[in-house]
């Protein structure tokens, strides 16, 4: 998967920012439940809800801020849910 710039997280979503170019197939992942993992963390079941373009914000881009961005946003299922899958 493409690297992300994580701006903001709660315990059932996430956003990020990522270069359009670094996207690949990525489009191809909304609306799909998939397994997921952050920074080699715990997977998790997830489903791409969004992935828009934006100005970016996230400091982690903010030397290519002329590049194109977009932002997706994550729902992360209940561990409780994962488990019946």
């Amino acid at each position: 998967m493409a690297h992300v710039f994580v701006t903001a997280a709660a315990v059932d979503s996430l956003e990020f920012e990522v270069l359009k170019v670094n996207t690949g197939t990525l489009q191809n992942y909304i609306g799909t439940k998939q397994m997921l993992s952050c920074d080699a963390d715990t997977p998790f079941w997830g489903e791409l809800v969004s992935l828009d373009s934006c100005e970016s914000t996230a400091p982690g881009l903010a030397s290519m801020r002329e590049r194109p961005t977009l932002k997706g946003v994550l729902r992360i299922f209940p561990s409780e849910h994962t488990e019946r899958q």
